[in-house]
């Protein structure tokens, strides 16, 4: 869920998907979502083609109604960005149960476990955090709906709206006069 933008990095995201799927058609796929995000997109089809990404494997949407329908049919988030502030995006996928990988940008480092990081445009690296979720999820479905249940746990505790506007009003009072 991202808009076409370099800042978002897709390139890196669709190579660590090719590393990361098995090359049969079905069994692994992508959804891209955000503005500028369709079949017309010169450049995204560009690197689709380049990354040998089988139409089968990936589904791209300019915009829809209702993220949270997408997010809770995911078993995946991926945030590929070169660089973020609080990406909400994170938090509204974890209040889903969907687990989350990330580079390590903005304050994605307060958000998801450490373990679940890697550096910006590391397609290697965020290959194999890919990786390890698809092996999880094929082998231990009971440990990754753990997971996705501690997800959700750390939004209610720390990014609720009341939490969320109850810090922004102690930061208003305190260091902005």
């Amino acid at each position: 869920m991202a808009r076409w933008d370099p800042l978002k990095d897709h390139d890196t995201l669709l190579k660590a998907f090719s590393k990361s799927i098995n090359k049969q058609p079905g069994e692994s796929v992508l959804i891209l979502i955000g503005k500028g995000i369709t079949s017309n997109n010169n450049d995204l089809s560009k690197i689709i083609v380049q990354n040998k990404i089988s139409e089968n494997s990936i589904f791209l949407f300019d915009s829809v109604e209702n993220l949270n329908e997408y997010f809770s049919m995911c078993d995946l988030k991926v945030l590929s960005s070169r660089g973020e502030g609080f990406p909400n995006v994170l938090v509204e996928a974890m209040s889903c149960e969907t687990i989350c990988i990330s580079t390590d940008v903005g304050d994605v480092s307060d958000i998801i476990n450490k373990d679940d990081l890697c550096e910006p445009t590391d397609s290697n690296s965020l290959s194999l955090l890919m990786k390890k979720y698809f092996k999880l999820y094929n082998s231990d479905k009971s440990t990754y709906q753990e997971k996705e249940i501690y997800n959700r746990n750390i939004v209610l505790e720390n990014y609720t709206l009341e939490i969320v506007a109850s810090s922004y009003l102690y930061c208003w009072n305190n260091f902005l006069k």
